[in-house]
């Protein structure tokens, strides 16, 4: 028997089942991941297992852990097994510590509550674990509150917090979706060591199949709530059979690290057609619910398949599996309804990792050349060279912030904060310049002095040679027709109150923008592929690719010259993510825009961007051509970057380029920093 063994687990609200007859094992040491895109039911198996579902949702099945079943046990027997037998991380450490006690208090509480040991014991306990989960300055983290800590920080907080009782079984829930690559990088690095150290039996939920790869040995696929494939994790690698995980291969592949290989930009990337219907809608779906966005569906597909062994230790819940030697495919396009176009996976020539293909109007596949609709070639994106005009430049930039703003390590740092320290820039008129770094690099705050949302502390700002740094908003509103913004989070930039047709037209009211407003409105609904039937919908009722194509469209409403992204696909599952990064593309040729794309995904920047700029610590690192910087990085910062890259099929802690953590450091770390 398994340490866990999960039979039948059906987790349900109002009559939906939203996790639907899940069978799941881990043995004592083992490694198993769980992947799927958002909503596919992977953190609300982690919660059944643990039985801490929120009100109102209901459980059935067998949890037997260490021969107990965790369903049929009072709820005092499960407590005094969490946290000491089995723990779990959170997706979010914000939200799963308690903002109002300070970080030693609530490590010293996990050992207090399953040991019998004193006040001091506990503070000594936990600044030990700190320092285990690489913790620079433990005790001045012991001091702190979860916000006065990074991301990174907080993260190992959990981690420290989850190891302090010898758990023989982790449950970590997308434990590294919120970070930077590089912080990523680590954070992985030291969940993979301390699983080893303490030989747990871990089980690892991500939308990510490059982190899975890099630390699991098996792997189970979930889609609205239910398993449709199991196996080694090589096995689904490199022979994924059904064709929902051959789509997430594809597209993790796509961005997934950079290569020698020379990428065609703009190129349309491969994406699982239309979304995920979320697994309320799924039960009531008969069937495979997965027939909608397949190609190889046919009627036998109303009946729902069983998941069955088709080889030795590979189990596929499809009708018609994909064959183990036919992959790589090449993916044809087969005709799919009034306005879409499925996907068909047949034998082709073994091309690297192409498994599925975007399939959107306009674009003509066959040909080499990215197109744009109506036939038009795309517009070369202008180089750096002295006659191209100039229509967003910075120099000599440095903003500070007060030293209360940012911790570094738990303890305030003296004198201001450099959070951008002399950065010049210069955006060409038709560039799609990319700005990379971690959080903490200064980014975020470039794209605030570049907008006008906020002043520099010194150095000038100038559109179309115009100085606009320090300028009154009345004077910026001729530059706010032609430059707009895309948040990274939708949901917190859409107002919640207001429909997507009212969101959209929102800035042709505020700008005074004369013209049909209602045409307009439909005009952006069509050319970001949202139905006009959309425009009567709420923010919380669309997906999160729906929302980011609402902000996109918004952005595009009063016919801007210029597009600042801010991490606009970064908190998007990988499917969803390829479906954006196209629409840019898209977007780019159609409308001739010039694009200052933010981002910490390398492979996102190296497809979209024939620039890139490298932040670090608020200095300009490193810029030049896109495919001769992140080719032949010359910055030890850039070459960290590019390391910590997950990759399919590449282990956690395999030899590796420097870490960022080699580059020269600045004077002081913006708040956030490195972690």
């Amino acid at each position: 028997m398994s340490l866990l063994d999960v039979e039948d687990l059906v987790i349900s609200s109002a009559g939906a089942r939203l996790v639907d007859g899940i069978d799941l094992s881990v043995g004592a040491g083992e490694r198993v991941g769980l992947i799927g895109e958002s909503g596919s039911g992977k953190s609300l198996t982690a919660l059944g297992v643990m039985q801490l579902l929120p009100r109102g949702l209901s459980s059935t099945g067998s949890i037997r852990f260490e021969d107990r079943d965790l369903a049929r046990i009072s709820e005092r027997a499960r407590s005094s097994l969490r946290g000491r037998r089995v723990a779990m991380v959170f997706q979010e450490p914000m939200s799963a510590l308690n903002p109002l006690m300070r970080v030693g208090k609530q490590i010293a509480e996990s050992l207090t509550i399953h040991k019998t040991v004193s006040r001091a014991e506990a503070k000594e306990e936990a600044a030990r674990l700190l320092a285990r989960v690489e913790i620079h300055d433990p005790r001045a983290v012991l001091r702190a509150y979860p916000h006065e800590l990074s991301g990174g920080q907080r993260q190992r907080v959990v981690l420290a917090m989850a190891i302090a009782n010898h758990p023989v079984l982790l449950l970590a829930d997308e434990p590294t979706t919120a970070l930077d690559v590089t912080v990523q990088d680590r954070v992985l690095r030291l969940l993979d060591g301390l699983v080893r150290a303490e030989q747990m039996a871990l089980l690892l939920i991500s939308h990510d199949l490059a982190v899975v790869s890099g630390i699991c040995e098996r792997v189970m696929v979930m889609y609205c709530g239910r398993v449709v494939e199991r196996a080694a994790v090589d096995d689904v690698l490199a022979h994924p059979r059904h064709p929902y995980t051959a789509g997430l291969v594809a597209t993790s592949a796509s961005l997934g690290g950079v290569s020698s290989a020379p990428v065609r930009r703009l190129q349309p990337l491969p994406t699982i057609p239309g979304t995920a219907p979320g697994a309320a809608a799924a039960s009531r779906i008969a069937g495979c619910p997965f027939r909608a966005r397949c190609g190889r569906a046919t009627p036998k597909c109303l009946e729902e398949p069983r998941l069955e062994m088709i080889v030795a230790g590979h189990d596929v819940a499809c009708w018609h599996p994909l064959p183990a030697f036919a992959v790589p495919f090449r993916a044809l396009e087969t005709s799919g309804g009034a306005g879409r176009t499925d996907v068909a996976l047949e034998p082709g020539r073994p091309e690297p990792a192409v498994l599925a293909q975007a399939a959107t109007p306009g674009y003509e596949h066959a040909s080499p050349e990215w197109s744009r609709p109506g036939g038009h070639a795309a517009q070369p994106v202008s180089s750096c060279d002295d006659g191209a005009t100039r229509i967003l430049e910075c120099e000599n930039l440095v903003k500070l912030y007060r030293p209360e703003l940012a911790r570094q390590g738990g303890e305030p740092p003296a004198g201001l904060i450099r959070a951008l320290d002399g950065v010049d820039l210069v955006v060409l008129e038709g560039d799609v310049l990319g700005i990379v770094g971690e959080s903490g690099s200064g980014k975020s705050t470039l794209a605030r002095i570049l907008l006008g949302l906020d002043r520099p502390t010194s150095g000038e700002v100038r559109f179309r040679a115009a100085r606009i740094d320090g300028s009154p908003e009345r004077a910026l509103r001729a530059m706010r027709r032609e430059v707009q913004v895309v948040f990274q989070d939708p949901l917190g930039s859409l107002d919640p109150r207001m429909r997507v047709r009212d969101i959209i037209a929102e800035p042709l009211h505020a700008l005074g923008v004369e013209g049909d407003h209602r045409q307009r409105v439909a005009e952006l609904l069509e050319a970001v592929r949202l139905s006009r039937d959309t425009g009567r919908r709420y923010p919380h009722q669309l997906s999160g690719g729906q929302r980011q194509r609402v902000a996109i469209a918004r952005a595009l409403a009063p016919r801007p010259k210029v597009l600042v992204a801010d991490e606009a696909v970064s908190a998007l599952d990988v499917s969803v993510r390829a479906q954006i990064l196209n629409l840019f593309a898209e977007l780019i040729g159609r409308f001739a825009l010039t694009v200052v794309f933010i981002s910490h995904d390398i492979g996102v920047v190296r497809h979209l961007c024939n620039r890139v700029v490298v932040l670090y610590r608020g200095k300009v690192v490193e810029e030049g051509p896109t495919e001769e910087v992140l080719s032949r990085p010359k910055s030890p910062y850039t070459q960290g970057l590019l390391a910590a890259i997950p990759q399919l099929g590449k282990q956690v802690g395999d030899d590796r380029a420097p870490t960022a953590e080699a580059a020269p450091a600045s004077d002081r770390t913006p708040a956030g920093g490195l972690g």
